[in-house]
């Protein structure tokens, strides 16, 4: 279970929207991003086209940066604790208020 304040520091601003990432959302939700890909992917006349979007190489240079604890598009995982690096740029789901 997150608190309201972990979730809050998962939000953050790209295209004037408060967005999060797949990835983030899927551990919300305890399942991983690749299922919650999948499912969307699978189901995707169920969502309006605005539901998600794929961010590029440089947003995601300029919230690594700024935004996301990452460097130079390398990640940690739960699993092993150990750096690795993106293979796809993440999805991230607008803040439905």
């Amino acid at each position: 279970m997150f608190t309201q304040k972990e979730i809050e520091n998962q939000i953050f601003t790209l295209h004037s929207s408060q967005v999060i990432t797949d990835r983030d959302s899927a551990d919300m939700y305890g399942v991983e991003t690749k299922v919650l890909n999948q499912a969307v992917e699978r189901n995707i006349e169920l969502f309006p086209s605005s539901f998600r979007f794929q961010i590029t190489q440089d947003e995601l240079n300029n919230l690594s940066r700024s935004q996301i604890v990452t460097l130079n598009n390398v990640v940690k995982t739960e699993k092993t604790n150990r750096a690795q690096n993106i293979k796809y740029f993440p999805y991230v789901l607008p803040n439905i208020d």
